[in-house]
């Protein structure tokens, strides 16, 4: 009955912060499912809050200092290694989401972590992606078409699944989602995928476009499978599909290799060319295909608005900064598109008096107009512009402005500007 009687007297803020953390966690969790979240999403949230709680051994919601969760977010481990800064910056974030949870949710009065900001990511710290190049996309899809199954995926499977990774944007986790019935093919071979919300990373329904030849790829694939199986039988989980591609990339190499003349093959070997990770550290993983996507829509002139909905994102600079992979090609492309400057230009002057600068060689090579200005003494003088210009010089502010040339004279400023003076 005193036990009672002092949970009476205690506020229920109180009584819950005397509650294990690891009670509350689980609280946390089913709240996560029940506003939408994915179990995944909702057990990696929970998993990395967990950790942060056994590192900083936090038992009670008194036992939280904001340092020790910096201090042991620092000295985690994965296979060894300190934790990159993105992913510590990761950590932070779940554990201040579970803060925050614990205040809406009247379990506590504050967050004690609420201050804690997220570090700057590091450039070093980011996986940076490389785009296969067309020659390099072909020949792996030709190795996977011809290779050993992998994971459950046989090889056509495989290169099928690339190719509409590449085609839509598609990330792998999508990709399993997929049903027999989100395939639609109209007779003129037009066809569409339907991506339900709950299989789409932004929870919404997307429907996607596809080339008229992988539609058809796709229907003789499908076959008279029922509308509810998977599309992509065997499709692994996300983390296993860079093992996947790794290998097909390797595969394909190696075919590369045994095609080429023995004087060659030695620098084919030491060559960038159909390698996982180049020698700058940039990967052709599994999601490099996204990349792939919107870097053959910015390389096909795609406004940017339509390149952004297309790719699913909600910030065009995430599009365009991100997943945008231009390469020294497309610079070289894109200057050799640049309209060519004539190596000499010589120009017909008509009869007439013309008014040049004597120290720029700045020229008015037209039929002259006068006009009166005043100069540097307080009198009025002559100049002389081109008709071109407008017919006449442009007044603006006492000044005298040059329509060709855009420059202004003042009396009282620059008094050795002589563009549109006569030579003294």
């Amino acid at each position: 009955m005193e036990a009672d009687a002092a949970r009476r007297r205690t506020t229920p803020i109180e009584f819950l912060s005397e509650r294990p953390l690891t009670s509350h966690l689980k609280d946390f969790h089913r709240s996560l499912l029940a506003t939408g979240c994915t179990q995944k999403h909702a057990d990696t949230t929970n998993n990395r809050v967990q950790a942060v709680l056994e590192t900083c051994r936090f038992s009670l919601w008194a036992d939280i200092v904001p340092s020790r969760v910096l201090t042991g977010i620092a000295a985690m481990r994965h296979h060894g290694k300190p934790l990159a800064t993105k992913t510590q910056g990761y950590y932070l974030r779940e554990f201040k989401q579970f803060a925050g949870w614990m205040v809406t949710d009247g379990r506590a009065d504050v967050s004690p972590v609420e201050h804690l900001r997220i570090r700057v990511v590091d450039a070093d710290d980011k996986r940076e992606r490389r785009v296969l190049s067309d020659d390099e996309f072909a020949l792996l899809l030709q190795a996977a078409h011809h290779g050993p199954d992998r994971k459950g995926l046989d090889g056509p499977t495989r290169a099928l699944v690339y190719r509409v990774a590449a085609a839509t944007g598609l990330r792998a986790g999508e990709l399993r989602k997929l049903t027999v019935g989100s395939l639609e093919v109209d007779v003129d071979g037009h066809g569409t995928l339907a991506l339900r919300a709950t299989g789409s990373k932004r929870r919404r329904k997307d429907i996607f476009e596809l080339p008229s030849d992988l539609s058809l790829m796709l229907k003789e694939h499908a076959g008279a499978r029922d509308l509810g199986e998977p599309l992509f039988n065997g499709m692994p989980k996300s983390d296993k599909t860079a093992g996947i591609l790794r290998a097909d990339l390797e595969d394909a190499k190696a075919a590369w290799l045994d095609g080429s003349p023995d004087e060659d093959r030695q620098q084919r070997e030491a060559s960038d060319f159909l390698r996982y990770e180049n020698r700058r550290g940039e990967v052709a993983d599994f999601h490099a295909l996204r990349a792939r996507f919107v870097t053959s829509l910015a390389r096909a002139s795609v406004p940017l608005a339509v390149a952004q909905k297309m790719a699913r994102h909600s910030d065009p600079r995430l599009t365009l900064n991100v997943y945008t992979k231009l390469d020294r090609d497309d610079h070289r492309r894109a200057l050799e598109s640049l309209e060519k400057v004539p190596a000499e230009t010589k120009v017909q002057r008509p009869a007439g008096d013309y008014v040049t600068n004597a120290r720029t060689g700045s020229c008015l090579d037209y039929a002259p107009v006068y006009v009166s200005v005043q100069t540097d003494c307080g009198e009025l003088a002559d100049f002389s512009l081109p008709e071109t210009a407008s017919e006449q010089s442009v007044m603006q502010g006492g000044a005298a402005v040059c329509a060709l040339c855009k420059k202004r004279r003042r009396p009282d400023s620059n008094r050795r500007w002589r563009i549109c003076n006569p030579l003294p």
